[in-house]
């Protein structure tokens, strides 16, 4: 499977949800595919930036749309509190 560059996934999921920017709702609302979030997995690892300077640019801010929109996911599916 190829993986696409942050801008492209973040483009494409919000086009499959019939939008064009992010709609202000909680992240846990945007229910990602096992796919999606599979595909989202392999973007936060190949494309981390290396350094803290190359944090400012947009494909970082991409990269970092990407990361917390996993991390959501992530602790929505996996997260068990202890009791």
């Amino acid at each position: 499977m190829e993986i696409n560059n942050p801008e492209f996934f973040l483009t494409r999921f919000l086009n499959d949800r019939g939008l064009d920017k992010p709609s202000a709702r909680p992240l846990f609302s945007y229910h990602l595919t096992f796919d999606e979030f599979t595909e989202l997995k392999d973007i936060v690892r190949k494309y981390r930036p290396k350094s803290k300077s190359s944090l400012v640019n947009k494909s970082a801010r991409s990269w970092s749309a990407c990361f917390v929109l996993w991390a959501s996911e992530w602790y929505r599916c996996k997260y068990q509190a202890k009791k």
